[in-house]
C-alpha cells in the first residue's frame, strides 16, 4: 500500500516496554499519593485541618465553626420554596412535548 511500511504491523504502541513501564510507575505514584491523604473521618484527629494544604486551623476559627447553629436556615427554606413554586408554575408540560 502507498505510504505504509511493513513495520506498522508489529503491534500496538501502548504495548511497548517503555509505555508499560511508565504506566506502572504512574500507578505506583498514584497509590503513594492516595495513601498520603489525610483521613477527615478519623476520630483521633482533634484539630481542624484544611484538606488541601493540611494546615491546622487556628483555635479561633475552630471555635467559630463549631459554635455555629442553624442560622439562616429559615431563609434558605423560604428561598427553596419560592424556587420550587416558580418551577411548578413555569414547568413545561413534558407529556405534550413528546
Amino acid at each position: 500500500m502507498a505510504g505504509l511500511s511493513s513495520d506498522s504491523t508489529k503491534g500496538h504502541h501502548e504495548l511497548l516496554a517503555a509505555v508499560i513501564q511508565q504506566e506502572e510507575c504512574d500507578a505506583v505514584q498514584l497509590t503513594c499519593t492516595i495513601k498520603e491523604f489525610t483521613n477527615p473521618f478519623s476520630s483521633d484527629v482533634t484539630d481542624l485541618h484544611n484538606l488541601v494544604t493540611k494546615v491546622a486551623m487556628p483555635d479561633a476559627v475552630k471555635k467559630d465553626l463549631l459554635s455555629r447553629t442553624g442560622e439562616g436556615w429559615p431563609e434558605i427554606i423560604q428561598h427553596l420554596c419560592r424556587r420550587e413554586n416558580q418551577y411548578r408554575k413555569n414547568k413545561p408540560l413534558v407529556a405534550l412535548q413528546k
